[in-house]
């Protein structure tokens, strides 16, 4: 380290553990020397921040480089999306270690009022919705976090910003005649069997197209997630469950049981007509029908669906009907212990909020019930005490 005193003021060059230098400058000598003291401690403590000139866009492609080898192909690419859409284009160019909360709050502005880059039509005119907004929030916080762990900066800037909230979407699914009218309107159809198998267990789309015979077990009644199918840009493959609680078995109502045993009569007539002998252990459950034994696009299954759906009168998604038997089953009796395992939820918590009000709905009619049974008891004490 040395010390120059130029035009006035002082200056000291200090060496930093990652070989750089840092100019240190202040108007007297005592005040440079509080300035160098300050720094080594904060080296000596280990909590210099590193980071330099690093700026946003630079520290987003280390992170995803780092990350990416331990992330899902999907969840890699909407965090590639991300970063090159929305946080690149606003804070690219910003230092990381300048990064200050106003920045931030800037920013937040700012992507609520971008227009949607996948042209796709909202209520809102076109804007990102507070759901998008609260994402890339939460995107940039994640990569601020990364940049912490690694000692590029001391404090994540996000903390100091209330986070944008997303709009409450309320949870469409289908009630018994709603159910009971969809597999009217898909009788005869190639996703027949298909959404029946999603009302009756609950599987997400993904873990649907991605079942295979093997994992059906007729005897015992019961199903095994052991894989999801997806498709990444041009690529199509499959891959791990969600999480560790998603590979899961799942007991299978005897409405499912048959529909499934339909659904592979069905597929061995193809099959056979086809000349590729019958399906195997191997063979997807669900296949295309311009395909036998290739699994459906997940984006054109759902088209598919939706197409269908629609021309129905029928407002749930295809994820809807993953909701549809979790309400249902809550109505059925089912705990919630009990449905969040079957539907491979990270946590019970996870269930008890999203069927919250169903829960609650529940409660009322059981103390409505309670009401009625316990009539006569209060009335006989009523009239005793009075």
């Amino acid at each position: 380290m040395k010390y120059i005193r130029r035009n006035g003021s002082w200056t000291a060059i200090v060496s930093l553990p990652d070989r750089r230098q840092r100019r240190l400058t202040a108007r007297t000598k005592a005040e440079l020397d509080q300035l160098v003291t300050a720094l080594k401690e904060s080296i000596a403590k280990n909590t210099y921040a590193s980071g330099g000139r690093i700026t946003v866009a630079d520290l987003s492609e280390r992170w995803l480089s780092s990350v990416g080898p331990t992330l899902a192909a999907k969840t890699l690419q909407r965090y590639a999306s991300i970063v090159k859409l929305h946080i690149n284009p606003i804070l690219g160019t910003k230092q990381i270690q300048k990064l200050r909360p106003y920045d931030l709050d800037e920013a937040i502005s700012t992507w609520r009022n971008s227009p949607r880059r996948d042209l796709k039509k909202r209520k809102n005119a076109g804007k990102l919705t507070a759901r998008t907004v609260a994402h890339i929030f939460q995107t940039l916080s994640i990569m601020l976090h990364f940049a912490v762990k690694r000692r590029l900066i001391t404090v994540n800037p996000c903390a100091s910003v209330d986070p944008p909230r997303p709009e409450h979407r309320e949870m469409v699914s289908l009630d018994p005649k709603g159910v009971a009218k969809l597999f009217e309107v898909l009788h005869g159809t190639e996703l027949e069997f298909a959404v029946v198998a999603a009302v009756g267990t609950g599987l997400r789309r993904g873990e649907l197209l991605g079942l295979q015979w093997r994992d059906v077990d007729f005897e015992n009644a019961r199903l095994s997630v052991c894989r999801a199918w997806e498709r990444v840009g041009l690529v199509s493959q499959y891959k791990e469950p969600k999480s560790v609680r998603s590979i899961r078995t799942i007991s299978l109502p005897r409405f499912v049981g048959e529909a499934l045993k339909a659904q592979r009569h069905e597929q061995s007539k193809r099959f056979i007509a086809a000349g590729l002998g019958r399906p195997t252990s191997g063979t997807p459950v669900f296949d295309r029908l311009d395909g036998p034994g290739e699994p459906y696009n997940p984006a054109t299954f759902s088209t598919k669906y939706a197409r269908l759906a629609k021309g129905a009168g029928i407002d749930a998604t295809f994820h809807g009907l993953r909701h549809s038997f979790g309400s249902l089953s809550l109505v059925a009796g089912a705990d919630l212990k009990t449905i969040s395992a079957a539907m491979g939820h990270s946590a019970i918590s996870v269930t008890a909020n999203t069927y919250l009000h169903v829960a609650e709905s529940l409660n009322r009619e059981n103390a409505d019930r309670l009401d009625g049974l316990m009539e006569a008891a209060i009335a006989k004490l009523t009239s005793e005490a009075s």
